[in-house]
């Protein structure tokens, strides 16, 4: 199959791409660029590592400092722990392939389990979360200070995470989806919904400048549903273009390491489809055929007579 084949998006937009189970669960067990399930371990191992020991060091950070009752009043810290969250999941799920079957390098194609799914789940909300987060921050937030970077902590879960996250989409072989920003825009009200139960009840009516529903609560709400929507499809745009180019540079003649008929899942969705080429060589065998019959039957006729 071509590679302009492979990385059509002509099909992207159907019902059926909703769903986040996917024909091919082997994706969840190896990275794009190798078929080395103890390296694809190794990097999820280390990633998980480096979050969690961050996520500690940031919890008893703001232990000492005496503001942890509102740690998960921030949609920062909550995205914050959703990446914690899917890196430990992808892991378990990459432990599951190397303990629990027997051969995974002879493991045949089957439709994904519940904790596939999962898995998905948590990597399109962790990365449209996390670009959310970073572009509310820079552009809303960051001016209201001096020194928006002025710790380490802050650093990490304004820019890190994002970077991980990045790095992870080119690393692993999951596939992106676009109308899979639903998802992102469902963890966006349910927030929206989660600010507003903490000013009814006396807890705090401005997380966020841009969120103040003690001083217009209209103001609140349409900032949130914005935010909420638009965040959610930029975010999986995005998302879906670093896909795309992920599966341009593993068709690319520089990926040697690569099998040159592993494009994602994209062929399993695209095969049945006659490539150009296919169709021209189809139609040349059908003259060739026509052309052999007439031959044969001039033959025949000679023979005759």
């Amino acid at each position: 199959m071509s590679c302009e084949s492979a990385i059509s998006c002509k099909n992207e937009i159907k019902l059926s791409n909703l769903c986040l189970t996917l024909d091919d669960s082997r994706v969840f067990y190896k990275s794009q660029w190798s078929k080395n399930w103890k390296s694809y371990l190794f990097y999820r191992t280390v990633v998980f590592c480096y979050m969690i020991s961050w996520l500690i060091y940031q919890l008893v950070y703001e232990a000492e400092i005496e503001i942890i009752s509102q740690y998960m009043h921030f949609f920062t810290n909550i995205q914050v722990i959703c990446i914690n969250l899917y890196f430990l999941v992808s892991l378990l799920v990459a432990l599951y392939g190397v303990l629990c079957v027997r051969n995974l390098d002879a493991l045949e194609a089957t439709p994904s389990r519940w904790f596939h799914k999962i898995t998905l789940l948590l990597q399109t909300l962790c990365f449209n979360a996390s670009l959310v987060t970073i572009l509310l921050f820079w552009t809303l937030l960051a001016s209201y200070s001096d020194k928006p970077l002025a710790t380490r902590i802050n650093l990490h879960v304004h820019a890190v995470t994002l970077l991980l996250m990045i790095i992870d989409i080119f690393v692993i072989k999951l596939p992106v989806r676009l109308l899979h920003f639903v998802y992102t825009s469902m963890l966006g009200l349910l927030y929206i919904i989660y600010t507003y139960i903490l000013h009814v009840t006396g807890v705090k009516s401005a997380v966020y400048p841009f969120l103040n529903w003690k001083e217009s609560s209209g103001k609140a709400l349409g900032m949130g549903l914005f935010f909420s929507l638009c965040g959610a499809v930029a975010g999986q745009t995005v998302a879906y273009g670093l896909y795309r180019v992920r599966l341009l540079l593993q068709r690319s003649p520089c990926c040697y390491n690569c099998s040159p008929n592993d494009c994602g899942d994209e062929n399993l969705e695209l095969s049945n489809s006659p490539t150009e080429k296919q169709e021209k060589e189809g139609f040349e065998n059908v003259i060739f055929a026509n052309d052999g019959v007439k031959n044969s039957n001039d033959a025949a006729e000679a023979d005759i007579v």
